[in-house]
Order: structure tokens, then C-alpha cells, then sequence
């Protein structure tokens, strides 16, 4: 394939569709867990506390967790503390 200006616009579009999309993913509990490195009994436990410090979102099908509320969570709070 040729490199041009229109493949390259068109490479760069599709990119920021994919992390749109990527974003706005809904995570669920066992999913977290996963991403955390803990147990997802270890996140009940804090949700229900009132402790856990990523905000929740409640779905037809239980609590979920936005992607970008997790990835800040990681980036700005355990990497700065």
C-alpha cells in the first residue's frame, strides 16, 4: 500500500474512533479486579464501606466502572502516591 496523505488522514481517524470508543468502555467488577491487581471481593467490600474511590456506574445489569474513570485513578492517583 502507497503512502498517502489520505491513507495516513485515514489511519489517524480510525485511531481516535478506536480510543473514543475505548474510553467510554464500561468495566464490571471482575473486570476492575483484573485491572487492579485485587480481588473483586476487595472491591465490594470497599464499595460497599463507601470507601472505593473510582465513581460507579449503575446499569440495568449491575454497577460498572468507566474505562477513563480507571485509567485516571492509575495515572494520577497510584503513580503520584
Amino acid at each position: 500500500m502507497a503512502l498517502t496523505l489520505q491513507n495516513v488522514m485515514d489511519e489517524i481517524a480510525q485511531l481516535r474512533q478506536d480510543m473514543r470508543t475505548e474510553r467510554r468502555k464500561l468495566l464490571s467488577v471482575n473486570e476492575l479486579a483484573a485491572q487492579l491487581g485485587c480481588s473483586s471481593k476487595t472491591i465490594r467490600n470497599k464499595l460497599a464501606l463507601g470507601d472505593f474511590p473510582i465513581q460507579t456506574v449503575r446499569t440495568a445489569v449491575g454497577l460498572k466502572f468507566r474505562q477513563v474513570d480507571v485509567d485516571y485513578y492509575v495515572d494520577e492517583v497510584l503513580d503520584d502516591g
